[in-house]
């Protein structure tokens, strides 16, 4: 990498989080994002957590024509589709 650019973001693996469930959420580490209005692991380990407690990820499914994309699904969480 050149000097004075800087890296990439690490990429954010989203949640299905309802909000009666954000605060237990939080406390493993999960940040929300404001700009898509869902929730996401941070990194690795917060990823594990949330997984390990049961919260649902949203799945970026890749290739064929049934292929769901994630700007797809996090349209759909903000229609609501997924609240429970």
């Amino acid at each position: 990498m050149p000097f004075g650019e800087l890296p990439p973001p690490p990429p954010k693996f989203y949640f299905n989080i309802s909000y009666a469930k954000k605060d237990g959420a939080k406390k493993l580490g999960a940040k929300f994002d404001f700009e898509n209005k869902c929730w996401y692991a941070p990194d690795e380990t917060v990823k594990a957590a949330l997984i390990q407690n049961e919260y649902i990820p949203i799945k970026m499914d890749v290739g064929g024509p049934t292929a769901k994309t994630l700007e797809k699904q996090l349209k759909m969480v903000k229609a609501g589709y997924f609240r429970s």
